[in-house]
């Protein structure tokens, strides 16, 4: 398969599994279905890299004009597509949890959850903001409900 392909075929199951991750954010299966997909990213990954001369590794960090050399061949530049998907996707896992955790309400979580599908980091730092703020307002009204 070429890269453009498994480009097309994972950003399908990862956007399929970030609208599962935002709908039904603490049943099981979805969590379990998570893992899975996480885990053939993964493996997808490593097996990309096996098949690099890992100049990356080296070449690819002593500048940004070296890793945009490194990122010219197409296996390599998915290689760091797929990571970037699954490291979003731990994110959102986590997100659904600290939210569940803390009794955040979906209507702060979602706009955070869709955030990390888009932009990862900054998703990942407004949810952490959010937990900060939602924990340190309502913590004080409700001290049985939300333990830190």
């Amino acid at each position: 398969m070429q890269a453009n392909q498994f480009f097309i075929i994972f950003n399908l199951v990862a956007s399929g599994n970030w609208i599962l991750i935002i709908l039904f954010p603490e049943r099981k299966s979805v969590r379990h279905l998570t893992y899975i997909v996480i885990s053939c990213i993964c493996l997808l990954y490593t097996a990309l890299l096996y098949g690099t001369d890992f100049r990356f590794l080296t070449d690819g960090l002593n500048s940004i004009d070296s890793f945009r050399l490194i990122l010219k061949d197409n296996m390599v530049l998915l290689a760091g597509w797929i990571h970037y998907l699954a490291v979003d996707l731990v994110a959102g896992l986590y997100i659904n949890a600290a939210s569940a955790k803390y009794k955040i309400p979906r209507a702060f979580v979602i706009p955070t959850l869709l955030l990390t599908f888009l932009l990862g980091p900054t998703g990942l730092l407004t949810f952490i903001l959010t937990k900060q703020f939602y924990v340190d307002k309502y913590a004080r009204e409700f001290p049985k409900n939300i333990q830190q």
